[in-house]
């Protein structure tokens, strides 16, 4: 499998409005996996900060770095009305962003089952909020959360969480696909429990790809058991004229960890265990 290239539909974006239209409009907030009024939240970040995959911890601080200068967010689903459902493949969801939430980012639905409002229930729990994201439609495609981004906007960064399910275990499976055609997944295995193993994937465009943008994303449960997601979150590439600071922001948290590894080591001290 190709990790040349970089595309996740979990960034920051830019310049002139664009006409978005869908069954869905919400607008984005700046907090991921927001503590005030969901005490649930994620229990373990799938991905670790290397290559195309970002940590939760650093996904986070991206994100609300991004959202302070209106170049991405959250979608947290809980300004939508709950068993709000979306049929149409191409329409599903427009996200407004920007500093007067000016921007918007068309998200369609790459799956062949409708996508729907849920909210808290015995079985599956948010991680901000009320609502989260089910699925409708056969067994077979009750978990697969697939996520189309509008290429003009050129998504950078992507993070998503699937929710955990009472009395159902199994491998959840990210994927991501850039607007180059390479693709980059990880399959990471979830333990059963309501609320008790909330799995982050986290997804980004590298230095060396800068060029490239996240067309679609996918997320998925093996065996099929209707799964939940909840807080979508993206980074938009900047203007042409910022490109180079966002990558350097972004570069920045692999330097950060490194400096921190190598000062461990030279004070005689073990490495840091990222595992």
């Amino acid at each position: 499998m190709k990790v040349c290239g970089f595309l996740l539909p979990f960034v920051l974006a830019f310049g002139i409005v664009q006409p978005a239209f869908s069954a869905f409009t919400i607008t984005v907030t700046g907090t991921y996996d927001e503590q005030a009024t969901q005490a649930n939240g994620v229990d373990r970040s799938a991905t670790t900060t290397s290559g195309n995959q970002l940590s939760q911890a650093d996904f986070n601080s991206l994100i609300s770095s991004a959202y302070a200068v209106g170049n991405g967010g959250v979608i947290d689903f809980d300004s939508l009305a709950s068993g709000s459902v979306s049929t149409s493949p191409t329409d599903f969801l427009t996200a407004r962003y920007g500093l007067a939430n000016e921007k918007s980012l068309l998200i369609g639905n790459a799956s062949p089952t409708a996508m729907s409002i849920a909210t808290n229930n015995p079985n599956r729990t948010p991680i901000s909020g009320a609502n989260f994201l089910g699925k409708g439609g056969s067994v077979t495609d009750g978990d697969h959360f697939s996520f189309t981004f509008d290429e003009a906007s050129q998504v950078i960064a992507v993070g998503a969480t699937i929710l955990s399910r009472e009395s159902s275990p199994g491998n959840v499976i990210g994927e991501v696909t850039f607007s180059d055609g390479n693709t980059s997944s990880l399959t990471f295995s979830q333990t059963a429990g309501n609320g008790t193993d909330d799995l982050f994937f986290g997804f980004r465009v590298t230095e060396a790809q800068q060029a490239s943008g996240i067309y679609i994303t996918n997320l998925f449960f093996n065996p099929p058991d209707y799964r939940g997601l909840d807080d979508l979150a993206f980074v938009i590439a900047p203007e042409p004229g910022r490109a180079a600071l966002v990558m350097l922001a972004i570069g920045a948290v692999f330097m950060r960890r490194r400096r921190i590894a190598l000062c461990h080591v030279s004070c005689n001290k073990e490495p840091l265990d990222h595992a």
